[in-house]
């Protein structure tokens, strides 16, 4: 071995210097190198093979260590590489005006990235056990460089199934992308539904007994969930023990009905007055509805009055 191992300095704008390291001599080795924009970097030591794409006769020289390690994203313009191969006895054609070399050790399962980004929505919203995230693929990921990552996606705090970004930043622009990572995800949120506790049929009016309310997490319209108070509700369609009540398969009936036959109040100061008339929409107890009468010789009046029970409406002139 010639000249042993060269230490070369490496620099990137107002970084410090990261850490050294040399290239073995064996004679002159000629190389050709054709650079990456961003390297990986999730394995030390920083080999040759780690900056682009060497040629075929350049194979030898791939293992050659350019860095023992990095803590920091650093940029290794073409002149200081060519420069490092130089002063190790290397001959080196270098394509690229460089190569960012971004450390990224920590490489994570879906699963831990999924509580990863859990807890991130969390902390956003204050609000622990609210959400469920749940990641189809890992992200590669480095906890000390926190402040050069920026994530998109995950703060709407809405249900449903984004993609979420992990972008890293350089450290001198930080509106510029070094590295994205795109990774869709569902998005699920915690409701308080009603369940049936037993089979029920198609036309049923719901009561009580018939469901409870259980905890469950969705990622779907959570308009399509009823709330609470489904007490006399009806069912549109069958539903199974266990399965949640939801629209449309359930339908809030209201207290009168249009074509449902009541009594019409006529009130005034000494007067009450009682007839028979037929609704001519659907409203509830306080609504203002229109009703039709049947009057003297087969004559229809249609009079506006307010519903005061599911069976009669009063009419104020």
């Amino acid at each position: 071995m010639l000249g042993g191992l060269l230490a070369v300095a490496l620099f990137s704008g107002n970084l410090a210097a990261q850490s050294t390291q040399s290239f073995s001599n064996q004679g002159t080795a000629v190389l050709s190198i054709r650079l990456k924009p961003v390297a990986i970097i999730q394995t030390l030591p920083i080999r040759l093979s780690d900056l682009g794409q060497l040629d075929a006769n350049s194979r030898n020289l791939s293992d050659k260590v350019v860095l023992e390690s990095l803590e920091k994203p650093i940029f290794i313009t073409d002149d200081q590489l060519k420069k490092a191969l130089a002063s190790s006895g290397i001959q080196g054609a270098v394509y690229g005006k460089g190569v960012w070399l971004l450390p990224l050790p920590e490489s994570m399962t879906a699963a831990e990235t999924s509580e990863f980004f859990e807890g991130i929505l969390e902390n956003s919203i204050q609000g622990q056990g609210t959400y469920k995230v749940e990641a189809r693929k890992g992200i590669l990921y480095n906890s000390h460089l926190k402040s050069l990552i920026k994530f998109s996606g995950l703060h709407d705090s809405r249900a449903g199934q984004p993609n979420v970004t992990v972008d890293f930043l350089d450290p001198e622009n930080s509106k510029r992308i070094l590295f994205r990572q795109t990774v869709p995800v569902r998005v699920l949120k915690k409701i308080h539904v009603p369940v049936a506790q037993k089979n029920l049929k198609s036309g049923e009016t719901i009561r009580e007994g018939d469901y409870r309310m259980e905890e469950r997490y969705t990622d779907g319209k959570l308009t399509d969930y009823s709330g609470e108070n489904i007490h006399g509700w009806k069912l549109t369609a069958p539903a199974q023990k266990g399965q949640v009540l939801q629209a449309p398969t359930i339908q809030e009936l209201p207290d009168v009905r249009r074509g449902q036959s009541m009594d019409l109040i006529y009130q005034k100061p000494g007067i009450v007055l009682k007839i028979r008339c037929v609704a001519y929409g659907d409203g509830n107890v306080g609504d203002r509805i229109k009703v039709r009468i049947l009057a003297f010789q087969n004559r229809t009046v249609i009079k506006e009055g307010r519903i005061v029970s599911d069976g009669s409406v009063v009419y104020e002139p």
